[in-house]
This record gives C-alpha cells, structure tokens and sequence, in this order.
C-alpha cells in the first residue's frame, strides 16, 4: 500500500508490495505481509488516498480510533499520511489489493455522495462493508491490471470502483447532506451522462481521452464518468469498444475490406489488439465470424 517512507526501509518496502500500475495519480498494488515481518505491527503512515480489498484477516487501528477486523466482507480505506497499527488474526499475515486514487478524485466521490470529507483527508470512515458485486469486480479488476489493461481503461474501471465503495459507504452513514458545485442530482447526472454518449457515438473511431471530454462538460473526470455510468451503465471505454466492436460486424460483409485497415480505421490500436477483443466479445475471430456472415 505505500505505506511507510520508502527510503527507510528500502529492501522492506520492495518486498512487502508489488505495484503493477502507476500513472497519473492511479496506482494498483498487492500487500503481502507474513506475521513474522518486522513490519507487520507498524508499516508507517500511508502515502496516498486508497482504498484496499483484505484476502486475509487482520485487525486495524487508525490512529485514534477503535480497533476492527478487516478481512474478505469490507474495504478498508485510507487517507494520505494515515498512522495506523496492524494486529495479526489469521496466521497468514496481511494479503490485500489496494487501489490508490488522486486526491481530488477521491473529494468527488465523497462529495458526490452526500458526506462529509474527514479532518485529514476525503475519507471520514476506516472501512466500509462490501456487497458481492464489488468484491467480485475489484478481484476482476486486480487480474485484468495483471494482464496488461491500457491505462484509460485502468483509471475508468478504478473510478467506477470508487463510485461504489463510497456509495456504499454513504447508504450505512448517518449523515448531513453536503452542498457541493460537484454534488449533482441524478437529473443533471444523467443529462451529462447522455450528452457525452450522443457525443462519442457520433465519432466513436476518435479518441476520446477523459481530460478532452471532461473539459468539453465542464465536470471532472470522476463527475463524468459517474455520469455516464448512470446514464448506460458502462464506463466511457468499454461502451467505446462496443461500439468499434459492433460496427465491426458491418464492416466484415464487405470481402474487400482488409482487417487490418479495417481496425486502424475504427480506432483499434493494431490488427492483433482488434482480434483478440473482438474474439473476447464474440467467441470467434474476425476472418470465421466474416465466413459466417456469408460475406
């Protein structure tokens, strides 16, 4: 998780986390931390604003607050520079994936969801109890980072994991609600949300990076990309490829159209990136799925 200053404990730090994404403010980690570590009780004061799925049990106290168990049924989130104490429960020690997230991305999801930001930072809760949907995504999320996720697509899917942390927590948080400029009603959401899809249809072989559109809606990134959850229950990049993707099919009736000129002009990277989504999509490779189409 970050956690500690690296220059410290140099040869701990490096052993104790495994960072397989960082860009932008967005990083992705696994902890793991044997009970025998010297650094299990205390690994120093976090380094970012992130949120972390246990895949073991341990117990966690923020400094000044009560101790609890963090293991597979919550999420327990931290602020930048968080102190906080580790107390084994399970033999294995610490193993936990950890999703770190700009600052002010974090204040939006707060914000955006009615609570108020913490003393130290955006979050005001140590943790909050995750539904099996979540979980099943983070763990889907973790794998497909492993596997090489481009980073647009990395920085949409950990907003929308924010999104859903925070909601939930907000639904088992008595709470006032928190005027904001970003704390937007589900009518202008989804008004958003429609305008940045009609927008992207219309030009869906363009790239549509989210700074370009976030700028052109006048919102951040995070008030974008909730907005356009809620307005078709996607994220902005995978209803981008699905689009490519489905466009692709028409495409494929013409026997003159090559394949690889075919992808380069529906915004695909390479003939290779465009076959292997486009068999994940449809269970066979372009040159069957043409021969099936009768083209």
């Amino acid at each position: 998780m970050l956690q500690g200053p690296p220059s410290l404990h140099p040869s701990a730090d490096a052993e104790l986390d495994s960072v397989l994404h960082d860009r932008d403010g967005f990083l992705v980690g696994a902890f793991r931390c044997p009970t025998t570590h010297p650094r299990f009780n205390d690994s120093g004061p976090i380094q970012n604003d992130i949120f972390v799925f246990p895949r073991s049990s341990v117990r966690i106290r923020h400094a000044g607050g009560p101790s609890f168990v963090a293991d597979q049924c919550v999420a327990t989130v931290y602020n930048r520079g968080q102190i906080y104490d580790r107390r084994a429960v399970a033999d294995e020690g610490d193993r936990s994936d950890w999703f770190a997230v700009p600052r002010a991305a974090a204040l939006d999801a707060v914000l955006a969801h009615g609570l108020e930001p913490g003393v130290d930072g955006p979050f005001a809760f140590p943790f909050v109890s995750v539904s099996d949907e979540s979980y099943l995504a983070q763990r889907r999320l973790f794998r497909r980072v492993q596997q090489g996720m481009t980073a647009r697509a990395v920085e949409e899917e950990v907003y929308a994991l924010l999104d859903d942390i925070v909601c939930e927590a907000a639904a088992r948080t008595p709470r006032r609600k928190v005027a904001s400029r970003r704390d937007m009603g589900s009518r202008e959401l989804r008004e958003i949300g429609e305008a940045a899809r009609a927008m992207i249809s219309a030009r869906f072989s363009e790239d549509w990076p989210l700074a370009r559109l976030s700028e052109r809606f006048g919102v951040s990134a995070f008030c974008l990309c909730r907005a356009f959850r809620k307005a078709t229950g996607t994220t902005i990049h995978r209803y981008l490829l699905t689009l490519r993707l489905r466009a692709a099919l028409d495409r494929l009736e013409d026997p003159e159209a090559g394949i690889t000129a075919l992808a380069l002009d529906l915004g695909f990277s390479s003939h290779s990136h465009f076959t292997a989504l486009f068999g994940r999509s449809f269970r066979e490779t372009p040159s069957a799925c043409r021969q099936s189409l009768g083209a």
